[in-house]
């Protein structure tokens, strides 16, 4: 995706609509008036959302400048025209669907030296420790900080670069509701999953005690094996995994010979699962709880593979007997470790459940 700068006509923003977008955040703060001006300037460069989704606003924080854009871009959460990304950083992008057309904006960052008395208010406002007429100097300040934001020069407060082939959001899209089995109440079907045949909102799953974790990826699967394979085929395939590239000192270390451990996220499992299955969907073997089987039905579709590190280029590594979909992302690499990974005591395939005609069978996620 290439860019170039853009110099465009000034569009004011009038002093009745400053006032409106005040009154509709509620307070005046630099917050709301860098929102004033970001709005500006994608009024500027990309016009009004006067239909739905015409527009499409991408923002990287969800600060006070977000109520001015959907006050005066008409970008909102509601219409789905609105993204929310919760970077906590000062960049703005805006779209027209009819054309294409794409801006970013990125709020130039603060060159203001505060007094010492000035920090010393902002933290004890901040920190809960206001005492006598703290309150009303700091609103004070951010009044004045919020007025030098809205008098400066546009291009003194922002940067417009126009974006070539960017990539639109998709379209938000209607979803059916179902009606959550615990609070009884219609919820969006994605924010659903079915546990042994019981439809639950993540609101109540999350209730329960199954609270998300965040997992950061660090590379893909890259693979040109087919779904569905044995168990030999999976283990005999040779495979790549691409690493993001800031990542090459993580690979100081390791080299060809080794095994390594490799955890995957099974992306394209379904959210729904029961807590009793038939391994691999035999229904002529006995039932077996989730945690007894390698299914990617299961409650955090996670994966661990053992693979040999056949070779390193540069943040792409080489390996055999990775058992993952093509484009699967990567979320951490160990090295195999036989004091921590190896038992001392032998325990049979038919002790885990497995028998020799299964594990010569289709072990594409009994995984």
């Amino acid at each position: 995706m290439g860019a170039h700068r853009s110099e465009g006509v000034t569009v004011s923003v009038t002093a009745e609509q400053v006032s409106s977008v005040i009154a509709f955040h509620g307070h005046v703060c630099p917050g709301v008036a860098i929102g004033i001006r970001v709005a500006e300037a994608a009024l500027q460069h990309v016009g009004r959302a006067r239909q739905d989704e015409e527009v499409v606003a991408v923002c990287e924080t969800d600060n006070c400048a977000v109520d001015a854009i959907q006050y005066l871009v008409g970008c909102t959460l509601g219409k789905g025209n609105l993204i929310v990304q919760p970077h906590g950083r000062n960049r703005f992008t805006f779209a027209r669907r009819a054309d294409g057309h794409a801006v970013r904006i990125t709020v130039h960052a603060a060159k203001r030296r505060s007094s010492a008395q000035d920090e010393a208010l902002i933290a004890r406002v901040r920190g809960g420790r206001a005492v006598d007429d703290d309150r009303e100097r700091f609103d004070a300040l951010w009044r004045r900080r919020a007025d030098d934001i809205l008098a400066a020069a546009l291009h003194d407060i922002v940067d417009v670069v126009v974006l070539q082939d960017y990539v639109l959001p998709p379209r938000a899209t209607i979803e059916p509701s179902l009606t959550c089995s615990r609070c009884g109440l219609a919820t969006m079907a994605s924010r659903t999953r079915e546990v042994d045949g019981e439809i639950i909102c993540d609101a109540c799953w999350h209730e329960a005690g199954a609270l998300p974790v965040s997992l950061t990826q660090v590379g893909v699967v890259r693979s040109s094996h087919p779904q569905g394979q044995s168990h030999a085929e999976a283990r005999a395939a040779v495979d790549a995994i691409e690493l993001l590239p800031r990542l090459a000192p993580s690979l100081t270390g390791l080299a060809p010979g080794q095994l390594l451990q490799v955890f995957w996220l099974i992306d394209r499992a379904p959210r729904s699962f029961e807590q009793l299955q038939h391994p691999r969907g035999d229904e002529s073997r006995p039932r077996r709880g989730v945690f007894a089987l390698r299914t990617p039905h299961r409650p955090s579709p996670l994966a661990l593979t053992t693979v040999e590190l056949l070779q390193i280029d540069g943040t792409t590594l080489t390996v055999r007997g990775l058992d993952a979909w093509d484009g699967s992302p990567v979320i951490d690499i160990k090295p195999h470790a036989p004091l921590w990974d190896e038992q001392p005591l032998v325990v049979r395939p038919e002790r885990a459940g497995y028998t020799a005609a299964g594990l010569a069978g289709n072990a594409q996620h009994e995984r």
